[in-house]
């Protein structure tokens, strides 16, 4: 049976309240100049995260707050985006929605059963939720940023190219110990450097 628990001492409510309550008064601040619409929706929705972490333990308040809070409130905004008719955006919205969807279901499923093998099925499913949504949040986010940003896609792969370095360095840091790992990583960051140089290197033709 599925129990979700985790160590109340790493994640505790009167550890979580405090950070919360701190998120909300710092969210107030910074949206204090936007419409009292806007203003009350921020209210209620952090208002929402700290009843639910309160009540709950840390999995499950996440959970619903992600699923039926969060999400279904991005849905409807990027369904409004496709077509201001809800009930005429939704089924375009759920076309395009459904690819991604099942094929993340079925990476979920793959990695699933790999590593539940070796952490147990609870462990197992707090890895793949933080570590996957840690992996999609960050692009996601950043996508939406150089859209909203309008840059360049030369700056765009100028990013592109330091997140791989990042990665590349994290690759050799998990790789100490091990020769044909440690060799992959060490020339997969020589070849981010080399990607970087023509960011850097003026065209006589310019």
């Amino acid at each position: 049976m599925l129990n979700f628990s985790i160590d109340e001492n790493i994640v505790a409510n009167n550890f979580l309240i405090p950070l919360v309550i701190l998120s909300v008064l710092s969210n107030l601040v910074i949206y204090r100049g936007n419409n009292n619409d806007l203003r009350s929706i921020l209210f209620l929705d952090s208002f929402s995260i700290i009843i639910l972490n309160y009540f709950f333990n840390p999995i499950l308040a996440f959970t619903i707050y992600f699923c039926f809070l969060h999400s279904i409130r991005h849905s409807l905004s990027l369904i409004s985006e496709i077509n201001k008719n809800l009930m005429k955006g939704f089924p375009i919205f759920l076309r395009k929605i459904i690819p991604l969807t099942v094929i993340t279901a079925i990476m979920y499923l793959i990695v699933f059963y790999f590593i539940s093998e070796k952490f147990g099925i609870d462990e197992s499913i707090i890895k793949i939720i933080f570590v996957g949504l840690a992996s999609l949040t960050f692009p996601h986010i950043l996508l939406e940023f150089m859209v909203e940003k309008k840059m360049k896609n030369k700056t765009i792969n100028l990013i592109g190219w330091i997140l791989f370095i990042i990665s590349s360095i994290g690759f050799i840091i998990s790789s100490v110990g091990s020769f044909w790992a440690m060799f992959g990583s060490l020339f997969f960051f020589i070849a981010c450097i080399v990607f970087l140089i023509p960011f850097f290197k003026k065209d006589e033709n310019e």
